[in-house]
């Protein structure tokens, strides 16, 4: 994965200034190239053409159980579409508690790299399988990852509080948690996307994102002690 996110994080530096059909055009010739060297494997294929349990998993993925690998599930991104990232407001005038609301991302670089800071908190890792092939022509490729399969229920909002507090994240805003020293922003961390096992945080669908200057600024006055 780190591979991937190295030259997915040139084009995504690159596509900022960009308009979206540009930037469009720029991720699909990167993530083709991508998929030369980084297929899916055999039994993912297969698993896919056999359409074994699949099943839409949130609004970006199409999850799939394979036979050969039942303790693991496959989830497949859906065309053109890379998961959620981060919409701040500082203001929250619809009272709603929340400062940081989830939103769709077509960047594959900022999808990749919420798996990677997850992949840093606690013992539960999503492992990159590869790039799948477009569902149609014209189409970006997809990126398929895997998760261990979860079967604890649905925490409370607080002992998702109390698990990642070892880790030294703070609660700032209704689901969301900053950690200072790691310099990582955890939002969307509500329990419909967290399971906690042995006390320890499983954070199989929260988005995690390193936060702009800005933001740091607003977070660290939430609280003396981010400071």
């Amino acid at each position: 994965m780190e591979d991937s996110l190295r030259e997915l994080g040139r084009v995504s530096q690159s596509c900022r200034s960009l308009g979206w059909q540009e930037a469009r055009e720029n991720y699909r010739q990167s993530l083709t190239s991508l998929a030369e060297r980084y297929p899916i494997s055999l039994k993912i294929a297969e698993g896919l053409v056999a359409n074994l349990e699949a099943f839409v998993g949130g609004d970006e993925h199409i999850n799939i159980r394979i036979a050969n690998e039942p303790e693991r599930i496959f989830k497949i991104t859906k065309a053109d579409q890379f998961g959620c990232d981060v919409l701040f407001d500082p203001h929250d005038p619809e009272l709603t508690g929340r400062n940081f609301l989830a939103r769709g991302n077509d960047d594959p670089w900022f999808y990749l790299e919420r798996w990677r800071l997850l992949n840093s908190i606690g013992e539960y890792h999503t492992r990159f399988e590869g790039l799948v092939a477009p569902e149609r022509n014209g189409w970006l490729p997809r990126i398929c990852v895997s998760q261990p399969v979860l079967i604890e229920k649905n925490p409370t909002q607080k002992e998702i509080s109390d698990s990642l507090e070892p880790f030294g994240f703070h609660e700032v805003s209704l689901g969301a948690y900053y950690s200072s020293e790691s310099n990582i922003l955890l939002s969307d961390a509500f329990p419909r996307n967290v399971r906690i096992h042995q006390g320890i945080p499983a954070l199989f669908d929260a988005i995690a994102s390193t936060p702009p200057p800005s933001v740091v600024k607003w977070l660290k006055g939430k609280s003396p002690t981010l400071a």
